[in-house]
């Protein structure tokens, strides 16, 4: 069975190999076959991760770290930098947006609820101090 690796260092023109690994998991991914493994050495991997395939219940897709300290990270570094963000009052900042989200999170290790509105996220609805909602083209 093929074993795919990933690193920091590597380039997703490349097979794929130990020696010569991939930089993105996507990369990976998007070749990965049932019954194969994708290895993923230490590092922080900032994508998102799209599976074009599954495997079967006899033959896993394994997508393993290689050793301590590899980080799937999904965040966008680049809203942190943005200069456009708006003050919409209470505490809620907004910047413009266009994508599709499921998750947004304040830190690795705090994700928001979800609000169905902007009014919600400002009067608590739910009970949830802390939140996103997309709306009217901001997040």
């Amino acid at each position: 069975n093929w074993m795919g690796w990933v690193a920091t260092t590597g380039n997703d023109a490349e097979p794929g190999y130990a020696a010569r690994p991939r930089r993105t998991v996507q990369a990976a991914v998007a070749r990965a076959l049932p019954g194969e493994e994708i290895r993923v050495r230490r590092g922080i991997y900032r994508e998102t991760i799209d599976t074009p395939r599954g495997g079967t219940a006899s033959a896993f897709i394994y997508l393993t770290a290689d050793a301590p300290g590899v980080i799937l990270d999904g965040s966008d570094l680049a809203m942190l930098q943005r200069t456009d963000w708006r003050d919409d009052g209470g505490g809620i900042f907004s910047a413009p947006y266009a994508a599709t989200t499921r998750l947004v999170c304040a830190d690795s290790l705090q994700p928001l609820y979800h609000q169905a509105s902007l009014a919600a996220l400002q009067t608590n609805a739910n009970g949830m101090t802390q939140g996103f909602a997309i709306e009217g083209g901001h997040l």
